[in-house]
């Protein structure tokens, strides 16, 4: 499924009962709350379907008290980051990339970890890459409880979301 088509089923499901719809073209991921007459905007990098399915895995994951603020709330921090930034980026995005694989599988669209630190020093490279490996094996033990997640009231959204892009998919 090609990210055009992502955002067809996004908006489908949530441009009017949540007033927000999924923008392409970005030059890097933004969400910006509904204001006044205008929906809310989750934009994802350029017309990538994984960035696509990524943010839709944030806005999701977002409380409503999160999603009326730029960018969930949340203080992103640019690349390159230490060991010790990238670690903290680990943390914060474990349950975004979880669902975002799930995400993937329901869409067909081939899913792979984000470091987001692309302009890391190539001194940290062998801390990095042991990083990455560890959230590699936390995010494989991850999908069972993101599975849990989307059974409960909380993960309505995404459930709706992941049945759509299956019924899409075929």
């Amino acid at each position: 499924m090609n990210a055009a088509g992502i955002v067809e089923i996004f908006d489908t499901c949530f441009a009017q009962s949540h007033a927000t719809r999924l923008v392409g073209g970005g030059a890097e991921p933004l969400y910006l709350p509904a204001s006044g007459s205008d929906t809310a905007q989750l934009i994802f990098r350029d017309d990538y379907a994984s960035s696509a399915l990524h943010e839709a895995a944030h806005w999701c994951l977002a409380s409503s008290v999160r999603r009326q603020q730029t960018d969930f709330g949340y203080h992103y921090i640019q690349s390159p980051r230490s060991a010790a930034e990238q670690s903290q980026f680990y943390r914060l995005e474990l349950r975004s990339q979880s669902l975002e694989w799930h995400f993937s599988q329901a869409a067909g669209v081939a899913f792979a970890v984000s470091t987001d630190n692309f302009a890391a020093d190539a001194t940290l490279d062998d801390e990095l890459r042991c990083l990455e490996q560890d959230f590699t094996r936390q995010l494989d033990r991850q999908h069972a409880r993101t599975r849990a997640w989307l059974d409960t009231s909380a993960g309505v959204r995404a459930q709706k979301f992941i049945h759509a892009l299956s019924m899409a998919h075929g």
